[in-house]
């Protein structure tokens, strides 16, 4: 693209607000001084990912910024994905891990352009050619003005506190309002689900797969509905059922893996994660699970393959280091286990779980 026509992209959209955000202040004005020159009008900064959640509650934009190299990152992409406001809203979004943060986010209904660490405006302005020449480029809702997502919302804060009833009457009330809300449907299921309420989940899981046939999200909670109905092995059926209509879908088979291991049902969990392994063999996180999975069942060389196989593609990741710790602490091994807590505590000074194992390894190691 010429100088002439990326000033005639540019200035297409130049009334669109664009929000940064960003702890640097330098590279905040480094990214304003290189968007003002491209005509941006409308531009929103922040300096955390808190204070632009609290404020995108009351505001609108229409393309956000930001960066997944902390888990505050990873938080605020998980609130924007469980408020269904930002569907249509282009998101930049930077990160350390290119390889696998776009798969972790590949099943969300997102408009993500997802580039690498560090940010910067030469990187910022040429992410947002790509959002502009793609043309979606859509302003967030915001919950008060649409009484069926304020009730959503509100449901999901109920859900997040434990109050289920009250998210069913809200979500209720939302889908009354607006009796295509996919995404009611979906936090319908999960809440009757958590409620134990079956056969009324069922029958509204049904209506969400009639909206979007296939989709994962709904998928994935009928294999959960088919784990707490069913005996072991019918609902193991419907489990690969499931992940035959998406033999491709690295994070569903995952996530139907966990749903595995939350029954502990480990050997299966272990099979389904071996199967996304063979989609996929570069994800951290998938080597991660197998690790956790192979220590349960006591097979700890294989899971200390697998745990080291994740440290190859980052050995920076506290949480890998801290589950090694455990896999060491359920052998007896004590200081190979201090050895890998005092390593995640260093990497991570937040993960308090290393602190807190480190505060009772002779207990919990049984020695």
């Amino acid at each position: 693209m010429d100088d002439k026509q990326q000033k005639a992209l540019f200035h297409r959209f130049s009334k669109k607000r664009v929000s940064v955000i960003n702890r640097e202040k330098n590279e905040r004005r480094q990214i304003k001084s290189v968007l003002r020159d491209n005509g941006v009008v409308d531009l929103a900064e922040f300096e955390s990912c808190e204070e632009a959640w609290e404020k995108l509650q009351l505001s609108t934009t229409c393309v956000l910024i930001f960066s997944t190299g902390e888990q505050e990152g990873l938080d605020f992409l998980q609130n924007l994905v469980d408020s269904a406001r930002f569907k249509r809203t282009p998101m930049i979004i930077f990160t350390n891990r290119i390889k696998e943060h776009p798969k972790l986010f590949a099943n969300e209904d997102l408009l993500v352009w997802w580039e690498e660490l560090p940010m910067n405006g030469y990187k910022v302005e040429q992410a947002l050619i790509k959002v502009y020449e793609n043309g979606v480029v859509e302003k967030s809702l915001l919950g008060r003005d649409h009484e069926s997502l304020n009730r959503y919302s509100k449901a999901g804060e109920a859900m997040a506190n434990g109050k289920y009833e009250e998210a069913k009457e809200l979500l209720r009330l939302a889908l009354k309002e607006k009796p295509d809300f996919f995404e009611g449907y979906v936090k319908m299921a999960e809440t009757l689900i958590a409620l134990r309420d079956f056969e009324v989940a069922k029958r509204v899981l049904q209506k969400a797969d009639s909206m979007r046939p296939g989709h994962p999200r709904v998928l994935s909670l009928k294999a959960e509905l088919a784990a707490e109905t069913l005996d072991k092995e019918k609902a193991l059926k419907a489990f690969d059922a499931v992940v035959a209509k998406r033999p491709d879908d690295l994070m569903f088979i995952i996530d139907i893996g966990n749903l595995a291991m939350e029954k502990n049902w480990v050997e299966d969990a272990i099979r389904y994660y071996e199967t996304a392994k063979n989609v996929d063999p570069e994800l951290i996180h998938l080597y991660n699970r197998l690790g956790m999975a192979y220590s349960r069942t006591g097979e700890f060389d294989k899971a200390q393959r697998m745990y080291e196989n994740a440290l190859g593609i980052d050995d920076g990741d506290a949480g890998i280091h801290f589950n090694m710790g455990v896999m060491f602490c359920r052998q007896g091994n004590k200081e190979k286990a201090r050895e890998y807590f005092e390593k995640a505590s260093r990497l991570n000074p937040g993960l308090t779980e290393s602190q807190d194992w480190l505060a009772r390894l002779d207990e919990e190691c049984g020695v």
